[in-house]
């Protein structure tokens, strides 16, 4: 349930960065960031994002300009972000994860005029990787400036940190609140970027108030007093920079920096500082709950736990509210720069499991379907949204953006879903992710959400292969309790009597565990790797 009280409790602000300065008067001594050994209170944290905007400054970074930055969650990314917010400049985020070629795609297209990166860095397969050589060839295709956040750069032109904050001593103190009051909450401020399944990278523009009005909505649901949170998603995505950090920041709270998601390192985080909200995807909330020695954590603290991207399973959500009562799940995307949808505290397990709660109520949130009209109660159509909240475009694609919005303004997801006689919302698919079998159209997460009811599935992933009769079947990858136990030949019999037969995979695949991206969800990039061409199962 929407809480008027709540939302008017966090201040609304122009710039994104203005809550740094709000909280270094009102809570100077309250620490705002965690990242290993280091803290930076709200006074301390103020001092640094304005020696950065100094610096970036000095360095002859405007209005507009993009900045990029490559590193795990920590200290420097959220500084630098809040410094090119400061300035008006736009902030980039890279993930480590990145190959040479994606790379090269974003720094291309987003053009920074400045990049900051770590090396090595970690990478989700336990490596270590260095980005000296890589920078070094992309410079040679475009010019920006390269600064390393830790230890000394060799082998090109780049700079070291301290030589980077050395060129704030040629900034006057007043220069960055002269450049901050002049700049509007339309402002760009963050630039993100989408790669899809299978497209290459598009970048999403957000402005400041849709960062702010996003961090505040964020407040109302998840709400925990005080807010303690980690932060533990890539710097490249929606959910680590806004639904979480800048959540964490709006409401003067402490966010906790982690490098890449470990379930035990987590868990141990979690116990350590006290933390007061969960949050994660399912994949990572199912992650932590596995953790051998879960049971001996201390979870007291714990307020609230949230989840968003997918849904929970009934053995999930259980051992969820043993560690707390109050859980939530919501729905949102890039695009609209955070979750427009959400379950309510004290909504019974059948909402948390079927839906993604309600729509904002202070938002236009409707479900239009293809003829063009506003759906009924259970009738399938698209989720739409419409507000001044939501992204600016897609960057240098204004294609794009004229094929997302309708011609009143309305911003189309991608999404189906069916608005249900109580109110809440069920997604069924994704338009761009169906397939066609047999002249019926599939949406892979409805069938996911059903295999994953049946017992001893932990996670499932539907993809899709040609057919020679059927146009396109589906494969389902599976994640299992007991690998040993588990009969595929059940499963298949409970599908007859729960699945409509076109549904049905024709190929079920047991793993010891589903790849996950980074932020993680499924890879199912590297899945559909391992999906074979067959003949039709009508003709065996």
């Amino acid at each position: 349930m929407f809480n008027e009280a709540r939302y008017q409790q966090i201040p609304v602000v122009n710039n994104i960065s203005d809550y740094v300065s709000q909280y270094a008067s009102s809570k100077a001594d309250v620490v705002a960031i965690i990242d290993g050994s280091r803290e930076l209170t709200y006074h301390m944290l103020e001092e640094e994002v304005m020696a950065v905007a100094r610096a970036l400054i000095g360095q002859g970074v405007k209005v507009g300009d993009r900045v990029a930055c490559l590193s795990h969650p920590d200290i420097h990314y959220l500084v630098t972000l809040l410094a090119c917010a400061s300035i008006g400049a736009i902030w980039v985020g890279l993930n480590p994860d990145y190959d040479l070629t994606e790379l090269e795609l974003v720094i291309e297209d987003s053009d920074p005029v400045l990049v900051f990166y770590k090396a090595p860095l970690s990478q989700s397969d336990g490596s270590d990787r260095d980005y000296q050589k890589e920078f070094r060839h992309l410079t040679r295709l475009q010019e920006f400036k390269i600064v390393q956040l830790n230890g000394t750069p060799v082998d090109y032109a780049g700079m070291e940190w301290s030589e980077f904050l050395a060129a704030a001593d040629d900034v006057q103190l007043g220069t960055v609140d002269e450049i901050k009051n002049s700049l509007s909450s339309d402002t760009p401020a963050l630039l993100v970027y989408n790669s899809g399944f299978t497209g290459a990278p598009t970048g999403v523009l957000i402005h400041h108030r849709g960062l702010v009005q996003e961090a505040r909505m964020q407040n109302v649901y998840w709400h925990a007093d005080p807010v303690r949170i980690i932060n533990f998603v890539p710097i490249n995505h929606i959910g680590g920079v806004v639904d979480i950090g800048l959540f964490a920041l709006a409401s003067g709270g402490t966010q906790v920096m982690m490098s890449g998601f470990n379930p035990v390192q987590y868990n141990q985080l979690m116990e350590q500082h006290r933390c007061t909200i969960w949050a994660g995807l399912p994949t990572t909330l199912q992650a932590s709950v596995e953790d051998p020695d879960f049971a001996s954590y201390d979870l007291s603290s714990i307020q609230h736990i949230a989840w968003s991207g997918g849904s929970v399973s009934q053995e999930l959500l259980s051992r969820l509210k043993a560690v707390c009562p109050t859980t939530t799940t919501s729905y949102g995307l890039t695009e609209t720069v955070g979750s427009i949808c959400y379950s309510s505290d004290g909504d019974k397990d059948e909402i948390l499991l079927n839906t993604i709660g309600k729509p904002v109520p202070i938002y236009d949130v409707r479900l239009m379907t293809e003829t063009g009209h506003l759906a009924k109660i259970d009738e399938p159509a698209e989720i739409q949204c419409r507000g001044d909240f939501t992204m600016l475009g897609y960057f240098n694609r204004d294609d794009l953006t004229s094929e997302s919005m309708t011609e009143d303004g309305w911003l189309k997801t991608g999404d189906l879903g069916i608005s249900r006689e109580d109110g809440n919302v069920q997604i069924i698919g994704q338009i761009s992710q169906s397939y066609e079998s047999g002249g019926y159209i599939v949406y892979p997460m409805e069938v996911e959400k059903t295999i994953q009811s049946y017992d001893g599935v932990l996670h499932v992933a539907i993809l899709s292969k040609p057919d020679p009769l059927l146009s396109e079947v589906g494969v389902a990858f599976l994640q299992v309790e007991n690998h040993d136990s588990f009969s595929v030949e059940a499963l298949k019999t409970w599908c007859n009597d729960n699945l409509a037969e076109y549904k049905i995979p024709v190929e079920f695949i047991v793993l010891d565990k589903l790849p996950l991206l980074p932020v993680g969800r499924v890879d199912k990039r590297t899945l559909q790797r391992r999906v074979k061409p067959t003949t039709s199962s009508l003709l065996k």
